[in-house]
């Protein structure tokens, strides 16, 4: 039997220390253990290294040596001066970030996202002799912003031993399932909010810590809530994940910085439970139909972009790789709300969840950027941004007639839909706006105006039944544009 890496702190002063530290040796020694005094500090003291961190016992606290700090940096700098890198360098490098995170305070700990894909990238699954190791690369861009960030480390830092707790006023329970994820929220003594939804195929086809953070981050996107928060998981790798701010998996550090994108990790306390005390969250995630991750049929999207005119969309704010429209998109777990947005002006494309339409809109409000975003939504007339969606047009609705091929799930039809669907043109150029809004006034236009892309649209299973709610939709689309534009603005 070996034991290594062992650290014994106590409370009563270095005196009594000294003389337990005596007593244990001489326990371990009559155990027939042999211990080696060399590689060993049997002498107590407040502040003494520790697995390449020192530990503050006066403070309660982990703090950075300097020689530690200074080993990173000149890693980092190295790198960053080269321009190159071997797998084997970058492997060493995080490494030695890996030892020093407990003692990094803040977002800098987790600035090793592109270092990890980077190296899984440039060397997956290889033994360490192998050649693809040593195998001089130019580093990528995406990993530049992280090595000037352990190039700068500073000195002297140090990290609480014990986080303080948070005062919470809110639980979220997640799990997720096989097919999806399920989320119960309860803030005070107010009745419990329940939501969920289903994994797409290629979700499901994950490991399940993947669709634990996924499920986390899906709920989060719906949990209104600005105070500290309590969340409770039956997984500990996720908690893992999330207490530490990443970890050695590519994809399960995207995920966790995602959540952080959506909500601070600072402001949440994360806590392990065990299976039978989630069972609230397990039910909600087996409960949903796999209705997630719809796709407007590609043959209704092209007729689309060529009616409104704009050209291609440059991108696909909301999708994956199975699902998305054009080739470059922002996958739905980087959330498109805080993602940057292409850095030039042009057209956009949104499928967007609905929960988001409303933040979707003032997103494109604050963009300085000027943008045409076209946009698939629902007939919900009473939802709070209904009325936005018209403030910002720029060319008529469309509203779509309902049929079971309208929409696909993992490239078959889906079936008619339990909505109506509109197609819209919308941007932030207020300019284009106006002129549209002075030069089309909504009580000039007629019903068929606002179906003239679907009557185009060869969609199977027409019936009365769905002509009827075609006509219903067109109707309260029309009716709601007139009652905007005569409405004073301002009120």
């Amino acid at each position: 039997m070996y034991l290594d890496d062992g650290i014994f702190i106590h409370k009563h002063g270095l005196e009594r220390a000294a003389r337990t530290t005596k007593w244990i040796v001489a326990l371990f020694e009559r155990l027939g253990f042999q211990v080696n005094e060399a590689k060993s500090i049997l002498d107590p003291r407040y502040r003494l290294p520790f697995l390449g961190v020192s530990v503050w016992a006066d403070a309660l606290r982990f703090g950075l040596p300097d020689n530690k700090q200074a080993a990173i940096a000149s890693q980092a700098s190295r790198l960053l001066s080269s321009g190159t890198a071997t797998p084997r360098e970058v492997a060493a490098l995080l490494g030695s970030i890996n030892f020093a995170r407990v003692a990094v305070p803040g977002k800098t700990r987790l600035a090793t996202n592109a270092l990890h894909l980077f190296r899984s990238r440039t060397a997956p699954h290889k033994a360490p002799h192998s050649p693809i190791w040593d195998r001089r690369l130019p580093i990528p861009p995406s990993v530049l912003p992280e090595l000037r960030v352990w190039a700068a480390l500073p000195r002297g830092l140090s990290r609480p031993v014990f986080d303080t707790p948070l005062s919470c006023t809110a639980t979220l329970s997640c799990d997720a399932s096989d097919t999806g994820w399920g989320a119960v929220f309860r803030r005070g003594g107010q009745p419990a909010r329940r939501f969920g939804g289903a994994f797409s195929v290629s979700d499901r086809a994950t490991s399940s810590s993947f669709r634990e953070l996924l499920g986390l981050l899906f709920a989060l996107q719906r949990v209104e809530h600005s105070g500290p928060l309590h969340v409770r998981l039956d997984s500990m790798v996720a908690v893992y994940y999330l207490r530490r701010g990443g970890g050695r998996i590519p994809e399960l550090f995207a995920l966790t910085q995602g959540i952080d994108s959506i909500r601070s990790l600072d402001t949440m306390q994360f806590q392990h439970v065990l299976r039978d005390d989630n069972k609230e969250a397990d039910l909600e995630s087996r409960r949903h139909k796999t209705r997630a991750d719809w796709r407007l049929s590609p043959r209704v999207w092209r007729a689309a972009v060529r009616w409104f005119g704009q050209g291609t969309p440059i991108i696909d704010l909301f999708a994956s790789a199975a699902n998305r429209q054009v080739p470059a998109y922002i996958d739905r777990t980087q959330n498109a709300l805080h993602h940057p947005w292409p850095p030039r002006d042009g057209l956009l494309y949104a499928n967007p969840p609905f929960h988001l339409v409303g933040p979707l809109l003032r997103r494109l409000r604050w963009e300085s950027r000027l943008y045409h975003l076209l946009l698939v939504l629902p007939v919900w007339p009473t939802r709070p941004w209904w009325t936005s969606v018209f403030e910002l047009l720029v060319a008529p609705p469309q509203v779509l007639p309902p049929a079971p091929d309208l929409f696909l799930q993992d490239g078959e039809p889906a079936g008619c839909a339990p909505f109506s669907t509109i197609v819209v043109l919308v941007s932030n150029d207020t300019s284009t706006s106006r002129a549209f809004h002075a030069g089309q006034l909504a009580w000039q236009q007629g019903r068929g105006d606002l179906q003239l892309l679907g009557a185009t649209l060869p969609l199977g299973g027409a019936s009365s039944a769905t002509s009827n709610r075609w006509e219903e939709a067109v109707s309260t689309v029309l009716r709601s544009w007139r009652s905007w534009a005569v409405k004073p603005r301002g009120v």
